[in-house]
């Protein structure tokens, strides 16, 4: 079920990925919201832009959303149990909320990312450009019993 996009932008989606870019790239205002879209449907679609689209409280438990440019995605609340995003670029993108076990990031292309929330009770972003600040988006992730392999393999490429 496709939820809050229009015909014209489903048609567009199913067209393809150069379709789809050159569609957002005219039209960089747009923000697609995908809440409650069938997931499946983008499996063949590596490396399509989804920036800015919305994600928040959708389920994308077990999901391949591998190789997408997922750049300041809201994906707020959402269910990423089991969900593949190796090589995907999750920069900006807002995770808190998020249930993350046993997501597989490797390779994944992040700068950073509004993790939590600041004492306002206000996203806080989370920069991921030094060794600290990997050292701390690595142990966020641990807490949640996540394994990050290419986090580890970046942080040994910083000491």
């Amino acid at each position: 079920m496709i939820a809050m996009m229009t015909p014209d932008e489903f048609g567009i989606l199913l067209q393809g990925v150069q379709s789809w870019n050159e569609w957002r790239n005219s039209n960089p205002d747009v923000r697609p919201t995908l809440r409650q879209m069938v997931i499946s449907l983008l499996l063949k679609y590596e490396n399509a832009s989804l920036s800015e689209a919305n994600f928040s409280g959708t389920d994308l438990n077990g999901a391949d959303l591998s190789g997408l440019y997922l750049v300041s995605a809201d994906l707020r609340n959402a269910n990423l149990v089991g969900i593949n995003l190796s090589e995907a670029n999750i920069t900006g993108a807002r995770l808190y909320g998020t249930a993350r076990d046993d997501w597989k990031i490797d390779d994944i292309k992040c700068d950073y990312v509004f993790w939590d929330w600041d004492e306002k009770n206000e996203p806080r972003k989370t920069v991921i450009s030094d060794r600290a600040s990997l050292r701390n988006f690595i142990s966020n992730c641990r807490q949640s019993n996540i394994i990050l392999k290419t986090a580890s393999r970046l942080l040994m490429r910083l000491s």
